[in-house]
């Protein structure tokens, strides 16, 4: 049985009072409207029933799709959804939305609405949990609401269950001040991007880092990702995972995906577009033997760092025994344990640089005149890569923005820590994760939510209803 979805939004030139904007009635009409289609578009939805008295609210509603009702003459939300829910009914499975949720998505209300089947009645808190976005009630179950200031605790009260969600989903991202506003920019609706100024999307390049970005807390790839790909690529968008990590692990992480894909290895140093390197840069063999002597001699005298020199052929180290050769095999699915990395053979991207202390504070330090000539990038708590001066993902983005013949507003990037900042400056549409480092957040023009919340899957759908 499908969801009854009642909807009350107030007069748009009464309601959001505390929202200290320009052209605040038209910011409360477009997120009314963002909130009802992202209400149509939920599977799990079979009536969207807006109650209002704002005669354009109800056109936009009636244009969208979805029943339009008076409302009851006398003010107040309760009032309005129990004017609704009266006429659906108990027989109904039925769902009070408030209609200031821009940044709601479809599959953000399914998975709320799933939750809430079987419990007599359920309700979803913003994103303070102290009030309510969502309330529903199971067919048989009298309605009865109590919204307003603190209503989470009444709503817990009157017996309804909670259904958690991260803070950062749309469902739980109410606008009331502009602070609210400013911290959803570039993942609301079609309706309040454009209010706001936003662009239109035009997406052809999607690039995303992986630790810390794409991959969830437990290093894994999302599920919800294989069924994304082809509907990317039906739309002529191109998916690019970026990482400090060698093209083999790269490939082995992806290889469930349904579609080809293009890749971003050795933080830029490697790029790979339809089987075909695009564009690769190695260290010069002298630069590779006075540093790693260096990096020896420092070890010997107390820095505990140790080097993995990454080839295209393969990734090689020469301390199996210390615990960072397990934290190596995670990131190198090509890796050879060898009696000497000097005397290998291979073109060489960069040294990658594990210290045991933290690279940013012991590595970078000690080696900060490579600069000069080099980079040094950290890459990660315990990671420094060194690399030729001009290498970065930035680089690399700009080679596939050639290669595909796009622009900086066709592309959408996100990233989490310092190795990302090349590529952030290079997509009009940069995301910086809720959870990244104060370098990235800063360069980036937008926010997403935490890789352990799916910000990036959840962006990049917002960015594609806006797109469709």
């Amino acid at each position: 049985m499908s969801w009854s979805v009642i909807i009350p939004v107030k007069h748009s030139g009464m309601g959001k009072s505390r929202l200290d904007l320009p052209r605040r009635d038209v910011l409360a009409r477009a997120f009314a409207a963002d909130t009802i289609r992202a209400a149509l578009a939920a599977t799990r939805v079979a009536r969207v029933i807006v109650v209002t008295d704002d005669d354009l609210v109800a056109q936009d509603a009636h244009e969208a799709g979805a029943e339009v009702m008076a409302g009851p003459g006398e003010p107040g939300i309760d009032l309005a959804v129990a004017h609704a829910a009266t006429s659906l009914g108990s027989a109904h499975r039925r769902a009070a939305l408030l209609g200031d949720l821009p940044a709601l998505s479809p599959n953000e209300l399914d998975l709320a609405l799933a939750r809430a089947e079987g419990a007599p009645r359920s309700y979803v808190t913003d994103a303070q949990g102290e009030g309510t976005t969502l309330l529903t009630a199971e067919a048989g179950t009298p309605w009865v609401s109590a919204f307003g200031e603190g209503s989470a605790e009444r709503h817990a009260t009157l017996g309804a269950t909670l259904i958690d969600l991260p803070a950062s989903s749309g469902l739980r991202r109410d606008v009331d001040v502009a602070t609210d506003l400013e911290a959803l920019a570039g993942r609301t609706g079609r309706a309040t991007a454009s209010v706001r100024g936003e662009p239109d999307v035009d997406l052809r390049l999607v690039v995303v880092d992986l630790d810390g970005t794409l991959l969830d807390g437990e290093h894994r790839v999302p599920e919800a990702l294989w069924d994304l790909l082809p509907a990317l690529r039906e739309r002529g968008i191109d998916f690019v995972p970026a990482s400090g990590r060698q093209l083999a692990t790269l490939q082995h992480t992806f290889e469930e995906s349904p579609i080809p894909l293009d890749f971003i290895a050795e933080n830029g140093a490697c790029v790979l577009r339809g089987g075909v390197e695009v564009s690769s840069d190695t260290l010069a063999r002298d630069f590779i033997v006075s540093t790693v002597t260096r990096i020896r001699d420092l070890a010997a005298s107390g820095l505990r760092a140790h080097v993995v020199l990454c080839g295209k052929r393969s990734a090689y180290i020469d301390d199996a025994s210390h615990p960072f050769a397990h934290e190596t095999a995670r990131y190198y699915a090509k890796l050879q344990v060898v009696d000497d990395i000097l005397a290998v053979e291979d073109d060489v991207f960069k040294l990658a640089v594990f210290d045991d202390d933290g690279s940013e504070a012991h590595t970078a330090v000690a080696l900060a005149d490579l600069t000069a000539t080099h980079q040094v990038v950290i890459a990660g708590h315990h990671w420094a890569d060194i690399m030729n001066a001009g290498v970065d993902k930035g680089k690399a983005v700009r080679a596939l923005q050639q290669s595909l013949e796009i622009t900086a507003a066709q592309t959408a990037v996100f990233g989490d820590f310092r190795n990302d900042l090349g590529m952030l400056v290079e997509g009009y549409w940069s995301y910086a994760m809720e959870n990244a480092h104060p370098d990235a957040a800063a360069a980036a023009r937008f926010r997403a939510p935490s890789n352990v919340d799916g910000g990036v899957l959840t962006v990049i759908d917002a960015l594609l209803r806006r797109q469709a």
